[in-house]
This record gives structure tokens, sequence and C-alpha cells, in this order.
């Protein structure tokens, strides 16, 4: 059994790393609001 939290953790973490690497980098487009980012995933952005 912990080696299927142990799985299935490390596959969400990735997951929530990716998803905040591509949300540092995209911008919000038409009249929606773009909330601020935190700091930590502002290093994250590539310019």
């Amino acid at each position: 059994m912990d080696k299927l939290y142990l799985k299935f953790g490390s596959m969400v973490a990735s997951l929530a790393l990716v998803f905040s690497f591509v949300g540092a980098n995209a911008a919000c487009f038409g009249a929606l609001h773009q909330p601020e980012l935190p700091e930590n995933v502002k290093k994250l952005r590539r310019f």
C-alpha cells in the first residue's frame, strides 16, 4: 500500500510542477482576469 502512495504521490507532484510551469509561461487572453502569481512560480518563467 505504501508503494502505491509513493507512486501516485510522485506522479501528482510532477504533474503539479508541470502545470505550474505552463501556467507561469502562459498569459490570460480575452476579458478574463489573470490572478497574480506567487514568487516561487515566477522563478519558473522562461523570459
